[in-house]
């Protein structure tokens, strides 16, 4: 099932915590919570933030993101997404979760940051 979450919630990673999975845009935000909890991203581009980019290769270069292809309607989206979730191993997400097993948020800011 998906569920949004309320445009006012501004305490995410309560949500990603009890996720499966989630379908976002990149951020240092979602990434660091998401590989905190073992959750897969599934990423939809990202435009006028300039780390966007950044971020997204760095998720895909540790195979714990998949990008969703953006000119797919919603409902299509999601049914990517229920479809390709399999191809996200729990594995790269350890192995992710280990690289920046502390200060993750830190970490991956400056992983992305060392690329540009």
């Amino acid at each position: 099932s998906f569920y949004p979450l309320p445009s006012d919630d501004t305490e995410s990673q309560d949500y990603i915590a009890a996720s499966s999975g989630i379908f976002t845009k990149p951020s240092y935000g979602a990434a660091s919570e998401a590989i905190s909890s073992g959750i897969p991203l599934f990423l939809l581009s990202r435009e006028h933030f300039p780390e966007s980019d950044y971020i997204k290769d760095e998720l895909l270069s540790q195979k714990c993101a998949l990008m969703v292809p953006r000119e797919l309607n919603p409902k299509d989206q999601l049914n990517w997404i229920l479809d390709n979730a399999k191809n996200i191993d729990s594995k790269n997400i350890d192995r992710a979760k280990k690289k920046y097993s502390e200060n993750s948020d830190k970490k991956i800011a400056e992983t992305i940051l060392s690329t540009v």
